[in-house]
């Protein structure tokens, strides 16, 4: 069973990478795939965001959002604490 929580909290990270790094790219599958994914993303990342709004850098437009580092790793911390409570991998 653990190993199987394990994986799905795997999968549910590669996804907010794949989400992040979507995010920078400007392509129209990428949008797309960046606006799908933001279905399962967004719902969390927001809270976050209301608390730590993305950083902006000079005088420069682009801003660095820091939301999806610190979803990541609540999720990491959250998978550790339940795997290990259920007595998988650590």
């Amino acid at each position: 069973m653990a190993a199987i929580v394990y994986q799905l909290f795997n999968v549910y990270l590669i996804g907010l990478i794949v989400y992040a790094v979507a995010s920078w790219i400007q392509h129209p599958q990428a949008r797309a795939l960046h606006d799908w994914l933001g279905r399962f993303y967004e719902p969390v990342l927001a809270p976050i965001r209301q608390i730590l709004h993305p950083k902006r850098f000079g005088e420069s437009r682009a801003a660095f959002d820091f939301a999806p580092l610190v979803l990541f790793l609540v999720v990491v911390l959250v998978r550790n604490v339940l795997v290990g409570v259920l007595g998988g991998p650590r």
